[in-house]
């Protein structure tokens, strides 16, 4: 029996998601209408999966004769209608698609951040030029992913992209604003990189879920410790639960060995419509 190849299988999937999206067939009614919005998706998916430039891609594409055909394309694209479309797409779009897996039952959320590189020197490179005392401003910035996912199908189902360094805090409220339209959340499982009581109170009493996030400082004693819920947390702290944070985590993995941890594009636009 042939083994049916992952990039069948890849493009199938991306096609068939993006296909009941109730995405507009075309971007525009002036389109030339030669590819179309799936097309378009599932071969920027296939790029970045395969961690190719335009340009690459566009010749790699010439060889792969059978996704060809599986995408009905009329003929190869050239590489500037992949760039342009994913400088036009909105982010949001991946978000609506999330949200066609909407559901009603109660599921948990575990969310964690991660750092993309947005410079392109070698690891070697940088380094001497730390030991040689030279600062370099690109390598000072890189791009902060944070994402939320449910334990138990490990679908990503909340994002957010800003610049870093910055704490994780900021992106606690607004990642489970967008896991809630997508099911209700249970319960919310983080790191104590968000442990505050803001954020305890944001889950709790917005959002209606029971938030485990360990709080630091274990040594200090529970009656020195501020907030009611972080006093509630040192006391009933559910290690079991906790441990489904690990999901979110080999995730992320997941992320930067299949698709790199760099990010090709120059622009902070362009970056953003990458990682997403």
């Amino acid at each position: 029996m042939t083994r049916k190849s992952r990039y069948i299988s890849f493009c199938k999937a991306v096609r068939m998601v993006v296909k009941t999206s109730n995405l507009p067939k075309y971007t525009s009614k002036y389109s030339p209408k030669k590819y179309t919005v799936p097309q378009k998706i599932t071969l920027s998916a296939l790029k970045e999966y395969e961690d190719k430039s335009y340009r690459h891609f566009k010749d790699w594409l010439e060889v792969s004769t059978k996704i060809v055909d599986l995408l009905d394309l009329p003929e190869i694209p050239h590489f500037t209608t992949l760039n342009k479309f994913n400088n036009r797409i909105n982010t949001r779009v991946v978000q609506n698609i999330i949200g066609l897996f909407s559901d009603d039952k109660m599921v948990d959320l575990a969310i964690d951040s991660t750092g993309m590189r947005l410079e392109h020197g070698s690891y070697y490179y940088t380094k001497r030029l730390k030991q040689l005392g030279i600062k370099r401003s690109q390598t000072s910035k890189h791009l902060k992913l944070s994402i939320g996912i449910e334990t138990d199908s490990q679908y990503i189902v909340s994002s957010k992209l800003r610049r870093g360094p910055a704490s994780d805090h900021i992106d606690f409220d607004l990642l489970l604003k967008k896991a809630s339209s997508w099911s209700n959340l249970q319960t919310v499982i983080a790191d104590k990189g968000y442990d505050s009581e803001k954020n305890h109170k944001i889950a709790r009493e917005t959002f209606n879920s029971e938030s485990i996030i360990p709080p630091r400082n274990q040594d200090v004693p529970v009656h020195r410790t501020k907030g009611w819920y972080r006093k509630k947390m040192k006391r009933d702290f559910n290690k079991d639960k906790y441990n489904q944070r690990n999901k979110v985590e080999i995730v992320n993995s997941v992320i930067k060995r299949l698709m790199n941890n760099s990010i090709k594009s120059r622009k902070v636009r362009t970056q953003n419509r990458e990682m997403v």
